[in-house]
């Protein structure tokens, strides 16, 4: 089976909330740069994202490596500019996506990028990609 490299829309920065008391961190939150126009997306440097309408083919589609779950989502401080541009448009409910599987061998892995199966590519081509960079695969 063919395997593709996918670099995906960066749209912020998944950041660890911290408890203020005890400095214990209690949970993440993905910090907005970016308006999301893809399905599927990125934070600066760590985690990765898919749109609600995404997530549920994801999750009838019987593909492996993967699970999703909610995410806090908060405007960055520049942010404001791009809900002006976007102002007759609502952000879509955005879910984090776990790379659970191992590149090359499930649906969904990673190696450095997300590595995704020609069947999840398959799938992922239904949804907005305007902005992703995808290369077949080839391990070292």
């Amino acid at each position: 089976m063919t395997y593709y490299k996918l670099g995906v829309q960066c749209v912020g920065t998944l950041d660890t909330i911290e408890d203020e008391d005890t400095d214990e961190i209690v949970g993440e939150e993905l910090v907005l740069d970016n308006w999301p126009e893809d399905d599927i997306l990125c934070g600066m440097g760590r985690g990765h994202f898919v749109t609600r309408r995404l997530a549920d083919a994801l999750s009838e589609s019987g593909l492996t490596g993967f699970e999703t779950k909610p995410v806090k989502v908060v405007d960055g401080e520049q942010f404001f500019v791009c809900r002006k541009t976007h102002s007759d448009e609502s952000i879509p409910e955005i879910l984090q996506l776990k790379l659970t599987g191992i590149a090359g061998k499930d649906d969904f892995g990673r190696d450095k990028l997300m590595v995704v199966s020609q069947r999840a590519m398959d799938l992922l081509k239904k949804f907005s990609l305007k902005y992703s960079m995808v290369k077949e695969y080839a391990p070292v």
